[in-house]
């Protein structure tokens, strides 16, 4: 089997696999963002309060991935009507990568990125909100990934309209690339390290306060932590990084190993890219039913009003104790779940 047969088969199962996937991603985002809109619709004026960001937020997320999906699906379509064999489909191919529509789609693309993280990191600054120098690495690291993306849109607006782009270009534009995977993927760690410490500290301060609580709530809690955290955006993330460094190391060597680590490569970006868009999709959802905190007073805020299931044990920790916000966050976001009783009961990009 030829060289030239071997990646079209690569690319062409890359794009059969994404589209699959495209499809299952849009339909959740779609039943998250139209089923939390009808919520906030049906809710109080008191109930509302906060939520409309998020709901906006949504929405917008939904829009560029839905627009970045359908000028996929216009790639992959002109790459198979016009190819006439394996040879010819990796021209085409390498044609239409470079048009506008490609360009179009990878912005987008990296925008749903960055209003992702943007997402993750507000909610990393409404928990610790209270020690506010924590956020300084985060927030630094978003900005220079922002910069990194409209670099990337300038070089790749640049080599649409004006042609082939020098090699010095090239390389830059392959740098800024690069740079973009790991920023992303590095400030996805931060911000998941930090929300997760925080929670996992939280639910163990309150554990030595209710040690007889219910064993479900502790699974209930756990993915409660995942979503929140966004921990399998950043798991995929990791994986696409780890497997891009491997691949342009032996890039140039013209091993045969390079076809695998494409298909790998591959593989992590479509759920990379998936999970970009639909973990604040899963976050927002939480929020607009009703299961997850806003803001930070909120965090503080008083124990449940419904009845206790089991003797209260006070917890005589001192008001400076920072262990003492722990509690009272693990205490807020039960507290309302608890009171929300008017709002239905419900279980938890490459191409």
């Amino acid at each position: 089997m030829s060289e030239s047969f071997m990646l079209a088969e690569v690319v062409a199962s890359v794009f059969y696999i994404s589209a699959l996937v495209t499809i299952f991603e849009i339909g959740l985002q779609c039943f998250m963002t139209i089923f939390g809109l009808f919520l906030y619709l049906q809710s109080t004026t008191e109930q509302r309060r906060g939520r409309l960001p998020y709901i906006v937020v949504s929405f917008a997320i939904l829009f560029i991935s839905s627009f970045s999906a359908g000028l996929d699906a216009l790639v992959t379509f002109r790459s198979l009507y016009t190819s006439a064999g394996p040879q010819d489909y990796i021209r085409i191919i390498t044609i239409l990568e470079n048009g506008w529509h490609r360009v179009a789609s990878t912005f987008c693309a990296n925008a749903y990125v960055l209003i992702g993280d943007a997402v993750l990191l507000y909610r990393c600054y409404v928990i610790w909100m209270d020690k506010r120098w924590v956020m300084a690495v985060p927030t630094l690291t978003y900005l220079s990934t922002t910069a990194v993306t409209f670099s990337t849109a300038v070089l790749s607006i640049k080599q649409s309209t004006l042609g082939p782009m020098p090699e010095s270009a090239i390389h830059t534009y392959r740098n800024l690339t690069t740079a973009f995977i790991f920023l992303t993927v590095a400030l996805n760690i931060i911000l998941t390290s930090l929300i997760s410490f925080r929670l996992l500290r939280a639910h163990k301060q309150i554990a030595s306060v209710l040690p007889d609580r219910d064993m479900s709530y502790v699974y209930k809690n756990v993915i409660t932590i995942l979503v929140e955290a966004a921990l399998p955006l950043t798991l995929t993330g990791l994986g696409y990084a780890l497997v891009e460094v491997v691949r342009l190391a032996i890039f140039w060597k013209n091993r045969p190993e390079t076809m695998e680590l494409v298909r790998a490569a591959y593989a992590f970006a479509i759920l990379y890219y998936a999970f970009a868009a639909l973990s604040p999709q899963m976050i927002i959802f939480r929020v607009t039913t009703g299961r997850s905190w806003m803001r930070h007073e909120e965090a503080r805020s008083a124990a449940p009003s419904g009845h206790p299931s089991q003797p209260l044990r006070f917890n005589h920790a001192l008001a400076g104790d920072p262990t003492s916000f722990a509690s009272s966050l693990v205490a807020g976001s039960r507290g309302s779940h608890a009171n929300d009783a008017s709002e239905p009961s419900l279980a938890g990009k490459p191409t």
